[in-house]
C-alpha cells in the first residue's frame, strides 16, 4: 500500500464514535467540485445494508457492464491489496494508477483531513470520473447517514440489503436504529428497492421515504432453489425459467434479484443472456467452493445463518472453522452455531494476527467449550470431508499462503 495512504486514520482499525465529529458525509462531494470533478449525468448507484450489499455491488455491476462501456465499482473492504476497492469493468486498478492518483491528488487530501475511507472514495471517483464511466456503483463502509459515500445527492437509485445485528456498538442497539443509519442514503425523489426486512425496520425505510417524497420497492427473493451441488445450484425464477449459478447459498440469488429487479425498475434492460452470465461466476470468498475448502467471510448473524442454511443442503461430511474479530455480536452468533451444530464434525475456534481483536477464544467460550481452540491461523489436511473457514477478511491471506493456493482468482469478480 502507498505510504500516504498508510498514514492517514483508517477507522476500519480502531472505530472512534460514529458522529459528525468524525466522519462528514458531505466532504467528498467538496472535493471533486474544488478538484473541477462532475458525476452530473452519470448513473450512480448506492448500497447500503448489514448483509448482502457487497455481493449485491457486484451483481449489479456486472449487469451494468452488460449495458455500459464503462461502469465503475467502488467497495471495501479488500481482501489483500487495497486496489482491490477501486474497478473498472471488474478489472482492479492498477497500483501504477493508483499511485499517480496519489501523487496527483495528495495535498488536496492533507488539506481536507481526510480518513483513510475518505480519501479512498475520493480517488475512486476522481478514477471513475477521469476514465469517463457511465455508471458507478459506490457501496457504503459500515453506515449509510454518515459514511463517505453519501455525497451523492441525486443517485440513479438507492438500494438497501437486510438489516441485522452488526456494529451496534456504533449504529445503535436495535434493529430500527441500525436501519434508520442506513436509510441516510435515501435521497429526495430517488428510487429505493430494498431486500425484505423485519417489520421494524420496513417501516423505518418506509418512513423516511416518505420525508423524501419517493417510495420503496420491497424485492422478494422468489428464486427457488430446484437443485443444487458443490459446483452448481439451479434456480426458478419468478418466470419460471430455469438459472444456473455456481455461486453457493440461496441468499444470494435474492441479492442477485434484488439488483437485476432494481435495474429493470429504473428502465435500464438487461439482455437475458448477459444476465444468466453474471448470475454463473461466483463471488471472491462469500461461500467460495475451492476442494476441499469452502471459504466465506461471514460475520454477523444474518451471514452465518445464511452460510449454514446452505451448508445444509449439501449431503457431505463436514467441519467447521471460525475465525472472526472480537468486537463482532459474538454472543448473538452461539446459538446460531449450536442450532447447527449437528451438521459438523468438528467446530473449531481460531485466533489470528489483526489490527482489532479476534475472538477466537471468547467464542469458544461462549460455546461453553463444545469446540476446538487453534491459537493461529489451521493448516488443513486433506481428510474427504468439506473443510469450512468462515468469519472474517483478516485471515485470508494467511490461510492461502499456508495452503499454496494462489490468491489471483480470488482477486476476479
Amino acid at each position: 500500500m502507498h505510504p500516504f495512504l498508510s498514514s492517514l486514520i483508517n477507522y476500519e482499525k480502531g472505530l472512534l464514535k460514529y458522529q459528525m465529529d468524525h466522519f462528514d458525509p458531505g466532504r467528498v462531494g467538496r472535493m471533486l467540485e474544488e478538484a473541477n470533478f462532475s458525476y452530473e449525468g452519470k448513473k450512480v448507484f448506492h448500497i447500503a445494508g448489514t448483509k448482502g450489499k457487497g455481493s449485491t455491488a457486484i451483481y449489479l455491476s456486472r449487469l451494468l457492464s452488460g449495458v455500459y462501456p464503462r461502469v465503475g465499482l467502488y467497495t471495501s473492504p479488500h481482501l489483500f491489496v487495497v486496489e482491490e476497492r477501486i474497478r473498472l469493468n471488474g478489472e482492479m486498478i492498477a497500483s501504477e494508477e493508483l499511485d499517480a492518483l496519489i501523487e496527483r491528488w495528495a495535498s488536496l487530501i492533507e488539506r481536507h483531513g481526510c480518513s483513510f475511507f475518505e480519501a479512498l472514495t475520493f480517488l475512486a471517483m476522481a478514477y471513475f470520473l477521469e476514465r469517463d464511466c457511465q455508471a458507478i456503483v459506490l457501496e457504503t463502509g459500515m453506515g449509510g447517514r454518515l459514511d463517505a459515500t453519501n455525497f451523492v445527492s441525486r443517485p440513479e437509485a438507492c438500494l438497501l440489503t437486510r438489516i441485522g445485528w452488526d456494529h451496534t456498538k456504533f449504529l445503535g442497539d436495535t434493529l430500527e436504529a441500525i436501519a434508520m443509519e442506513k436509510a441516510g442514503i435515501i435521497k429526495t425523489g430517488v428510487p429505493v428497492f430494498s431486500s425484505l426486512q423485519e417489520e421494524g425496520v420496513k417501516a423505518v425505510f418506509m418512513e423516511k421515504a416518505k420525508e423524501q417524497k419517493t417510495q420503496v420497492v420491497f424485492v422478494e427473493n422468489r428464486a427457488q432453489l430446484v437443485f443444487c451441488s458443490p459446483t452448481k445450484w439451479v434456480y426458478r425464477f419468478p418466470d419460471g425459467s430455469l438459472w444456473e449459478s455456481s455461486q453457493w447459498g440461496e441468499v444470494f440469488a435474492g441479492n442477485f434479484l434484488l439488483a437485476y429487479e432494481a435495474l429493470k425498475g429504473v428502465g435500464i434492460p438487461i439482455e437475458e443472456a448477459k444476465a444468466r452470465e453474471a448470475f454463473w461466476r461466483p463471488l471472491p470468498f462469500r461461500m467460495w467452493y475451492h476442494h476441499p475448502f469452502l471459504l466465506d467471510v461471514s460475520h454477523n448473524p444474518e451471514s452465518f445463518l445464511a452460510l449454514f442454511q446452505a451448508l445444509a443442503r449439501i449431503d457431505v461430511p463436514k467441519d467447521l472453522y471460525i475465525g472472526i474479530l472480537g468486537e463482532k455480536e459474538l454472543a448473538r452468533l452461539v446459538p446460531i452455531i449450536e442450532d447447527y451444530r449437528h451438521l459438523f464434525e468438528r467446530i473449531v475456534c481460531f485466533d489470528f494476527a489483526s489490527p482489532r481483536p479476534s475472538g477466537g477464544r471468547e467464542l469458544l467460550s461462549l460455546l461453553g467449550g463444545k469446540a476446538e481452540y487453534l491459537p493461529e491461523v489451521p493448516v488443513i489436511q486433506e481428510t474427504g470431508k468439506l473443510s469450512i473457514l468462515t468469519g472474517s477478511f483478516y485471515w485470508a491471506e494467511e490461510f492461502l499462503k499456508r495452503h499454496g493456493i494462489e490468491r489471483e482468482e480470488f482477486l476476479k469478480i
